[in-house]
């Protein structure tokens, strides 16, 4: 997915800590059974970006990313129940009464 957009990812799990530093958006989505971005990673990270925000997305089932980084300053985290529940409250299309509307 980073490809159309002029992104990049790590080519493995173990330059993933480095290349934390270097995002601004993740998204991640993995089978793993466990977190792969752990707060004290997503901290550092944060100390080599001088705080500039990031936002991480995690819509991997189980969650890979640890809810602890949600808590960290300048950091932005969402997961699948977050984006359910703004797709909730997401104003819907107004209704012209037309057929197909």
């Amino acid at each position: 997915m980073a490809g159309p957009f002029q992104g990049q990812g790590p080519s493995g799990l173990e330059q993933l800590d480095a290349a934390l530093a270097e995002a601004d958006v993740l998204v991640c989505s993995t089978g793993a059974p466990q977190a792969l971005v752990r707060a004290d990673a997503a901290r550092a990270a944060q100390q080599l970006r001088h705080q500039r925000p990031q936002l991480f997305i995690d819509i991997s089932v189980p969650r890979n990313i640890e809810p602890a980084v949600g808590a960290l300053e300048h950091v932005y985290l969402y997961n699948l129940d977050d984006l359910d529940a703004l797709r909730g409250r997401a104003p819907r299309p107004a209704r012209t009464g037309q057929p197909g509307s």
